[in-house]
């Protein structure tokens, strides 16, 4: 039985996580947008959000291993009244969403949210994927607008 512990993180640890090259890459192929550009971390823009204070991230361990993780960007927006938190990335190994780490996550975004005094969260998710059932199996999260993307010439 997985031992799943969830605590705030930095970007570094993320960016240095030894199975960090195969986390992205599965995150990537599920959730990447390859007429954007595809999935490749900017580091140094994560890292510039994490200084301002404008990100944090919350990572689900099984033991000492990095299994999922969430960015978190936390603001105010110029045409919403108060802070918002946006869920930059959201993301659980697939051999471990059975263990609850996604539900875990999730609980620990919404707490951090309320904390930082955010009165909502934006968060986006592929049609059918593992997180837009969850979402949608969830109480209180609504799925009140479709996202497009477009790749410019």
């Amino acid at each position: 039985m997985p031992t799943i512990s969830i605590r705030p993180i930095t970007i570094s640890d993320i960016e240095h996580a030894p199975n960090v090259v195969e986390l992205l890459g599965e995150y990537a192929e599920e959730a990447g947008l390859p007429g954007l550009g595809g999935v490749h971390a900017q580091w140094d823009i994560y890292h510039n959000l994490e200084d301002s204070g404008a990100l944090c991230s919350i990572g689900a361990y099984d033991d000492e291993k990095l299994i999922g993780f969430v960015n978190l960007i936390v603001g105010r927006r110029p045409h919403y009244a108060g802070t918002i938190a946006s869920i930059e990335s959201f993301f659980v190994a697939s051999k471990s969403r059975s263990s609850g780490a996604g539900l875990l996550l999730l609980s620990e975004v919404e707490r951090t949210a309320t904390d930082l005094g955010a009165n909502g969260i934006f968060l986006n998710a592929a049609n059918d994927s593992r997180l837009d059932k969850l979402l949608t199996a969830k109480d209180g999260y609504e799925n009140t607008h479709k996202v497009f993307h477009r790749r410019l010439p």
